[in-house]
């Protein structure tokens, strides 16, 4: 018989850190919304993420002066800090929107990005939802949920499922949204495009006055036409002409805001080849024409 081995060392394992892509921490607001909805002010959450999706019918969201418009199945999501607001006008439509502080270095790439779901996260969309009306009280059994009261009957351990459903759908997003030749990038690999992108929005707000070109990004930061634009669209959901008209835009509208300057020298500061095509370019961002929109901030004075 086996006598029992006394006085032996333990073994010398090593602990092994597993890395958090994500790491959602708190929830700020869930709200499931069936039929005509309107909230009638636009509104930010400092250090929130939200998370729009439309389930049926059409959802409309409205972000810094952009509108956009989610078919059922599509969802968006608003990074913190963000002025937006969401109006749904269709009686027949049901959205849910909920916001969240997490871990965001990774989750950038996914503002104003909209997305067409796939059924896996739809499943994981599903699970949340139903884990939030289970772990919280309910106001007229409905899941609308600003201040949160846990419901003394939720089953063990409700809110710690909330956290992983919902961290399991944001990796589940960045994978497919970061997929190239149908296979997932390495995390080395997008945290080097995470930089490379924001290196290059740095360089396009210091020098929105100047001619930008694609090939002068490409000499600045010893990349590839083809690559850099692919790596850029891949990160930032669009094309760096994009990136650079909306910023102009937005650097325009601040701007006539503060009243300053004539549209003829603010295009010819924000490097509009002409104040004609400026003012089309600020009419279709907007709504309105430049004229129009400064004329709202003296008639308020």
């Amino acid at each position: 018989m086996n006598q029992p081995v006394t006085g032996a060392a333990p073994l010398a394992y090593t602990k092994y850190p597993l890395a958090r892509l994500v790491s959602v921490k708190e929830i700020v607001s869930a709200d499931y919304v069936r039929g005509n909805h309107l909230i009638g002010r636009h509104h930010s959450h400092q250090d929130a993420w939200e998370l729009c999706f439309c389930m049926r019918g059409e959802a409309i969201y409205l972000q810094d002066g952009l509108e956009f418009h989610l078919k059922p199945g599509q969802m968006m999501f608003t990074a913190p800090g963000v002025t937006h607001k969401s109006c749904v006008e269709d009686p027949e439509t049901v959205s849910f929107f909920i916001a969240f502080t997490c871990s965001d270095t990774y989750i950038q790439i996914l503002h104003q990005r909209i997305m067409q779901i796939t059924f896996a996260q739809e499943r994981l969309l599903d699970r949340l939802i139903e884990e939030l009306q289970s772990a919280f009280e309910l106001k007229n059994d409905r899941l609308r949920i600003y201040q949160f009261l846990p419901d003394q009957n939720s089953p063990l351990g409700a809110e710690q499922m909330i956290c992983c459903y919902l961290e399991q759908l944001l990796i589940n997003i960045l994978r497919e949204v970061t997929m190239q030749n149908n296979r997932a990038v390495t995390g080395e690999d997008f945290v080097a495009a995470m930089e490379l992108v924001k290196n290059i929005n740095r360089y396009i707000d210091e020098h929105l006055a100047e001619s930008i070109t694609v090939e002068k990004l490409c000499d600045e930061f010893h990349y590839g036409r083809t690559k850099l634009f692919n790596v850029y669209k891949k990160v930032a959901g669009m094309g760096v002409n994009a990136y650079i008209t909306r910023q102009r835009l937005e650097r325009a509208r601040q701007m006539l805001e503060q009243g300053n300057c004539t549209i003829t020298k603010i295009a010819e500061q924000l490097g509009f080849s002409t104040p004609q095509y400026f003012s089309a370019k600020f009419s279709a961002a907007y709504g309105c024409t430049p004229s129009q929109y400064a004329e709202r901030f003296r008639i308020n004075e």
